[in-house]
């Protein structure tokens, strides 16, 4: 495999990370955290997005693993903290969640970061 298709092969596994992380957190508002841990394990299974999410995650294990055989860790791990970014913007736009002045610093940080490991 080239490093140009584990670069690929990373991106596409982190918009499944990103995905999954979406898809644990709207199966997870579905949840009742009093359950006993038992329960809640069943409940978790029950539901779709829980599901869903897990697939995802697989995917992105999978993904990266694969990305792993030909590309540096020293490269590949820290781009995959470009997540840290978009999760900070899906939050906002999709989640509709508050993201404030200082996580948004950070996340543009992050996005810096991972350009500078990528090559620039």
């Amino acid at each position: 495999m080239s490093i140009e298709v584990a670069w690929s092969i990373l991106f596409a596994a982190a918009i499944a990370e990103l995905a999954g992380q979406i898809a644990l957190k709207q199966g997870s508002l579905k949840l009742d955290a009093s359950l006993g841990p038992m329960a809640f394990v069943r409940a978790m299974l029950r539901e779709a997005k829980i599901r869903i999410a897990m697939l995802l995650l697989a995917l992105w294990l999978l993904g990266y693993l694969l990305a792993l055989t030909v590309l540096p860790v020293s490269a590949a791990f820290p781009a995959q903290s470009i997540n840290a970014f978009l999760l900070v913007v899906v939050s906002r736009f999709i989640l509709k969640e508050r993201v404030g002045a200082a996580r948004w610093t950070g996340a543009v940080a992050i996005a810096i970061g991972v350009w500078l490991v990528a090559g620039g």
